[in-house]
């Protein structure tokens, strides 16, 4: 057994001590087996990680394929400290530890992820009777013009019925996202939003339809990952792992009086309509969201913001750089009215705009691609790189499909495809 010295030491020479009652020995020699087994287990990891990666002078690379794959399957299942919904918290490790397997990915948000990506998994309840997938045909877009249509990456057509190990109570419908646009199609609409950012969007369509001959199209186009913080899939989420979790009642309290400091009418996770509340109220599912991602209460066994995130994305877009689109655009409606009654509303956002499914290319398109102009006009200007993702943002480009815009997205469809043959 590993010999403790400091204060660590002294504590639990005192309670080893045969001067101790046996139930404080017994106490004592659990705590110096449970630490020994850490620490030994610690040395273990660090010879794993030397073999794995023993290339001083490029220490990313993989040097023992094997080691590395007994140091992933002792991370995920060894004598680690654990978090609620049976989710391994990340060892302690260097950055470069972290990075070679799989801790850190945008769906984190700057955070280390608490398993790598490749390790979560959640279960999902296809919906039935969802239109199929229509694979856009560029050339038929040629003579018109696209506009943006920035949106979250959640997945859509599926309920979400519980992450990692944690059973939901009640499904979480998952409603996208790019694909709200082959889902609601039937109904006459193609976009959700609320009633001022639609009505901005459907002023670009009528502007877009100027540009060529008249026929404009939608474009889906990603925002990163924190878009997903703000909607109704996100807070449901959250909620219903909370419900089935083991979280202390003193924490879900102090947890309720923080979010009550900026939202006074919430109720309680605990209430019966706090999913409803949560549901019809936008700002207070951003104080939601907002106070559990603290580091106070994910340390203190909330569910996990990131494995959440992740759980609601669309696989397709885990790893697509902002703004990257095309994977559903929607044959749009000039001068169309808003729809404010739709007939299937999305739970997030109250108004909907009037359009038909196109289809969608078969992979996403990087903005420079799609929107090429808007991409020149930015170099001629000599704008930093750094900058285009704002300005994409709040620029929302009209871009003519003209032969040129053609030609151009067609060489790249080509080059990509040969790159995966």
């Amino acid at each position: 057994m590993a010999e403790f010295t400091g204060l660590l030491g002294d504590v639990l020479g005192w309670m080893n001590s045969p001067l101790r009652t046996q139930q404080m020995q017994g106490i004592g020699g659990l705590l110096s087996s449970g630490l020994s087994s850490i620490s030994d287990t610690d040395k273990k990891y660090q010879e794993l990680y030397a073999k794995a990666f023993s290339d001083p002078r490029n220490p990313m690379k993989v040097t023992d394929q094997s080691a590395l794959s007994d140091l992933t399957d002792m991370t995920m299942s060894g004598a680690m400290s654990f978090a609620p919904a049976g989710i391994t918290k990340a060892p302690r490790m260097s950055a470069a530890q972290a990075e070679a397997l799989g801790y850190w990915h945008d769906i984190g948000a700057g955070k280390k992820l608490p398993i790598p990506v490749s390790q979560m998994k959640m279960d999902l309840q296809p919906i039935a009777n969802l239109p199929p997938k229509i694979i856009a045909s560029p050339e038929k877009m040629q003579g018109g013009a696209i506009v943006p249509f920035v949106g979250d990456r959640s997945a859509a057509g599926q309920n979400l019925l519980g992450i990692g190990d944690v059973k939901f109570q009640t499904p979480v419908p998952l409603e996208g996202g790019y694909d709200f646009m082959r889902m609601q199609s039937p109904t006459g609409s193609i976009w959700a939003s609320e009633k001022g950012a639609a009505q901005g969007l459907q002023n670009a369509v009528d502007r877009a339809a100027k540009v060529g001959s008249g026929d404009v199209y939608g474009v889906y186009s990603a925002m990163g990952p924190e878009s997903m913080n703000f909607n109704t899939m996100m807070s449901d989420a959250l909620l219903e792992q909370m419900k089935a979790g083991k979280i202390f009642k003193k924490d879900i309290a102090s947890f309720d009086k923080e979010v009550k400091a900026l939202r006074p009418e919430w109720k309680g996770v605990m209430h019966p309509e706090s999913r409803a509340q949560l549901e019809s109220n936008g700002a207070l599912r951003h104080a939601f969201v907002d106070r559990m991602q603290l580091d106070k209460f994910q340390n203190a066994g909330f569910p996990n913001i990131s494995y959440t995130r992740y759980a609601i994305t669309d696989p397709l877009l885990l790893n697509e750089p902002m703004y990257s689109g095309g994977l559903a655009i929607g044959k749009m409606k000039p001068g169309a009215e808003l729809i404010t009654n739709p007939v299937s509303p999305h739970k997030t956002y109250d108004t909907q705009l009037a359009g038909k499914y196109f289809g969608g290319f078969e992979q996403s398109l990087p903005k420079e691609i799609l929107f090429p102009d808007w991409y020149k006009m930015r170099r001629d200007i000599n704008s930093p790189v750094s900058g285009d993702v704002r300005s994409f943002q709040l620029s929302k480009p009209i871009q003519q499909t003209n032969q040129e815009w053609l030609d151009n997205l067609m060489n790249y469809l080509s080059t990509q495809k040969s790159l995966l043959d």
